[in-house]
């Protein structure tokens, strides 16, 4: 039982995605701003990550 420790697209409809390892903020965080400028919107992505991401 319990949350997962990762977004679960099963578990949540706010989970945009998947993800079951280090430094996915950072690619997630990169595709959502690609993503908002093609399609000419404005705002900030911004990744929230641990140090352990940047040691894996």
């Amino acid at each position: 039982g319990g949350l997962s420790g990762f977004t679960k697209r099963s578990e949540a409809i706010h989970d945009p995605f998947g993800a079951a390892h280090s430094s996915t903020s950072i690619s997630a965080a990169l595709g959502f701003a690609t993503a908002r400028g093609l399609g000419g919107d404005v705002g900030e992505a911004i990744a929230v990550i641990g140090d352990g991401a940047l040691s894996a």
